[in-house]
């Protein structure tokens, strides 16, 4: 008798572990033009987790896209060609229903985007969330095949102006050669090194400023300068 109440009982809560670990909440995703605010159409949908979970959808009509998801931390962007979505960060808890609204925004020439490549130190070396962020930057690419992108490398203040231009060079290269290691064409890219002539804050030089607020300055951003691959290229 002892032995079937333990056999039982342990069914019971092996069942109960089953259900919790499969236990989702439903993410509705809601993607619009950023312009017209208009549900848009014919594009597609990545959703990424640290734990290493990873979709990516096509969404052909213009409507929400909804997902069962576990509680956690995701990424989330919306791509179509000649647009961009900056990713979201949402956090699903316990929530039954969670909703997220992305903005495709068009690839509009000399248009700047903050994507988020930023270095933790005075080196040149690539992060992991670095190359996370340029991932997209990749992604973004394959699915606007035409637009050729300038990459505009900044530094902070600290130290000598000389060396911070040839730092800033140094992270444009970086980040193009990750961008040509992961299939894109070196002629689509081009760098522009600012050295600490291109600040976002109020951190020039003589100016006192926190690690935190210096580290937002070593920056490499993106804008479009032409949407005519290949047939305009220098290379041709």
């Amino acid at each position: 008798m002892k032995w079937s109440l333990l056999i039982v009982l342990f069914y019971c809560f092996a069942t109960n572990a089953q259900v919790r670990d499969t236990m989702c909440v439903n993410l509705i995703i809601n993607t619009v033009y950023s312009t017209s605010k208009i549900q848009a159409e014919n594009y597609k949908i990545s959703i990424v987790s640290p734990t290493g979970f990873f979709k990516e959808v096509l969404i052909q009509k213009a409507e929400d896209y909804e997902i069962c998801l576990p509680s956690g931390k995701y990424e989330i962007t919306a791509f179509k060609d000649r647009f961009y979505s900056p990713r979201k960060t949402i956090e699903i808890g316990v929530d039954s229903i969670v909703g997220c609204t992305l903005e495709l925004r068009p690839m509009e020439i000399h248009c700047r985007f903050f994507f988020g490549v930023y270095f933790e130190t005075k080196e040149c070396v690539l992060s992991n969330a670095s190359k996370d962020t340029i991932s997209l930057l990749v992604k973004t690419m394959k699915d606007n095949p035409n637009i050729v992108i300038e990459l505009i490398a900044s530094s902070d203040s600290k130290g000598n102006a000389h060396r911070n231009m040839r730092l800033s060079q140094c992270y444009g290269n970086l980040v193009k050669d990750y961008l040509v290691l992961n299939g894109i064409e070196s002629g689509r890219i081009e760098i522009k090194a600012y050295g600490e002539t291109e600040l976002i804050n109020k951190c020039k030089d003589g100016v006192r400023c926190t690690k935190e607020e210096h580290a937002m300055n070593r920056y490499v951003n993106f804008r479009v300068i032409r949407n005519d691959w290949p047939n305009n290229s220098k290379n041709n």
